[in-house]
């Protein structure tokens, strides 16, 4: 498993990090930065871009999901993985997305394509990845990928 961190690391925005297994990769947000200083978009080559097969969406703030327009712009053409206030709050249309809350409710597992489960928090903190595809990205049982916002080792 390889993680790249393509911003939001000692910077306010640009929130975007990206989990490469064998076989899936999983980019986590693709904000925008805030302060005017360089590039205000995540650090992703187009080769990267083209290859994400899902983008899983913590909320809807720009620092988060400001630059998903321009993934699509780049080539992106994988799958999205947010709530629905989230999708409806984009900039543009979402081609290709899976609606949590129509997935199934929180705390129960989701299947999503690749062999991968997914289950969203009770409290929508904390999505833990596992099945034949986590595997693959070399999770193991109880690890869990967090998105969101952390403040003083807790989600707000």
């Amino acid at each position: 498993m390889k993680l790249y961190i393509a911003g939001g690391a000692s910077e306010h925005g640009r929130n975007s990090f990206l989990v490469e297994g064998k076989s899936v990769r999983i980019l986590v947000d693709c904000g925008l930065m805030r302060e005017p200083n360089g590039s205000s978009r995540p650090f992703l080559s187009d080769e990267q871009i083209k290859n994400i097969d899902y983008l899983f969406l913590t909320h809807c703030h720009t620092d988060h999901a400001g630059a998903v327009m321009w993934l699509y712009e780049r080539g992106f053409r994988g799958i999205v993985v947010a709530s629905r206030f989230t999708l409806d709050t984009m900039s543009g249309p979402v081609r290709d997305c899976r609606v949590l809350e129509e997935l199934g409710e929180r705390g129960t597992k989701i299947t999503l394509d690749h062999g991968l489960t997914v289950t969203w928090d009770a409290d929508a903190r904390v999505c833990t990845v596992s099945g034949s595809g986590a595997e693959d990205l070399a999770l193991r049982p109880g690890d869990v990928i967090s998105w969101g916002s952390w403040r003083d080792g807790a989600c707000p």
